[in-house]
């Protein structure tokens, strides 16, 4: 976990779709969603708070693949991680193996990395994994 005072770091950003849902994410173009619980994997190596905050709002210009996703989910909670932006896939691995998660969607959130994606699908309703440390 991570020192809430600091504003740079990892964050989680623990959400609920309730229906499917076929949307346009951006260069990704149209995907679609199925309802169920979504995590998404960010980082700030500054202003930290202001990003999640932004990434809370629902009416914005649309910047970030998460920007498209945000009017339909529902947010559940947020997770701060200590780390830089080379962690965001290790987090994103690690959450995978606690949880069953995988990436339905592949690119969401990882436009300036070669991961997978950084928007995970859990299998079931569940909230954040406990004891994941970087």
């Amino acid at each position: 976990m991570a020192d809430p005072q600091k504003d740079s770091g990892l964050y989680v950003i623990w959400m609920m779709l309730s229906m499917s849902a076929r949307l346009q994410i951006g260069a990704l173009g149209e995907l679609d969603f199925t309802p169920g619980t979504y995590a998404y994997v960010g980082t700030a190596q500054r202003g930290r708070s202001a990003r999640i905050r932004r990434h809370l709002a629902v009416d914005k210009p649309r910047r970030w693949h998460m920007d498209y996703l945000r009017p339909y989910v529902t947010v559940e909670g947020i997770t701060l991680y200590d780390g830089h932006r080379e962690d965001e896939c290790r987090l994103v691995k690690q959450i995978m193996a606690a949880t069953g998660a995988k990436r339905d969607h592949p690119g969401f959130g990882a436009s300036d990395c070669r991961c997978g994606g950084h928007l995970l699908f859990l299998p079931r309703t569940l909230h954040e994994p406990e004891n994941l440390e970087l």
